[in-house]
């Protein structure tokens, strides 16, 4: 039988009478490789096992909770419905619109100007839209609240995220590294057994070169001698 090793992998080549290295049923590999190196003797027998497939790095951990999007388009109207803020007569931004036409009048004229729209209109009073801008106003500030407290959330989700990245590089570069140094092992194995080889191939092709200058000596030397019958007696026998 016939017994090739390469990295992680051992080929049985079938002898003469056809029948497969491998034996059926269930095989005891351990024995199988000490029977191995036995007959194999140009190969070390402290040479790594490789595996069929290198430990894959660790997977990425799974990401912390989400943050909420925070809608930047997203209209006032409908943050304000949402927080039940009742409809008004006459809105904050109605009144604010009105003070902006008066905007080219001293404070004191404008208030006063508003103040008589006020006393001709029977539907709203200024104190609808100062309601109205008050409760507006609390829903502003409670989303800003929400707004900070969704930052600093990213924020933590950030460094979490950022934190776990860092562990998973680390430990991937741990196994990597680890990885390297068994397949370096398993490259210096297979060179020193290649050395050997080629050794033992240059070897045998130097005792084939001097067996054969040695025995095309003993050619030349019988040659030489068969000559001196040829030269001595040959025009002898001519005649």
């Amino acid at each position: 039988m016939s017994v090739w090793k390469s990295v992680g992998r051992l080929f049985v080549i079938p002898d003469e009478e056809g029948q497969g290295g491998a034996p059926s049923g269930d095989v005891d590999l351990d024995k199988l490789l000490a029977e191995t190196r036995a007959m194999a003797g140009d190969i070390p027998d402290d040479l790594p096992e490789a595996s069929e497939a290198p430990p894959a790095a660790p997977p990425m951990p799974p990401p912390p909770t989400v943050v909420p999007e925070v809608d930047e388009g997203a209209p006032l109207a409908d943050l304000y419905s949402e927080a039940g803020v009742p409809a008004s007569p006459y809105t904050a931004e109605k009144l604010l619109k009105v003070m902006d036409g008066l905007a080219a009048l001293a404070p004191n004229v404008r208030h006063a100007a508003i103040a008589a729209m006020d006393a001709a209109e029977d539907s709203w009073t200024i104190e609808d839209a100062v309601l109205d801008a008050q409760r507006k106003s609390d829903v502003l500030k409670s989303e800003a609240k929400r707004l900070t407290e969704v930052e600093r959330a990213a924020e933590a989700s950030a460094a979490a995220k950022t934190a776990d990245a860092e562990k998973h590089l680390s430990e991937a570069t741990e196994t990597i590294r680890q990885q390297i140094a068994e397949m370096e092992q398993l490259l210096q194995a297979e060179a020193a057994s290649v050395a050997s080889l080629k050794a033992d191939i240059a070897a045998e092709l130097e005792n084939t070169r001097q067996a054969c200058r040695r025995r095309a000596q003993t050619l030349r030397s019988e040659l030489d001698r068969l000559s001196i019958v040829v030269t001595s007696f040959a025009s002898t026998s001519q005649d």
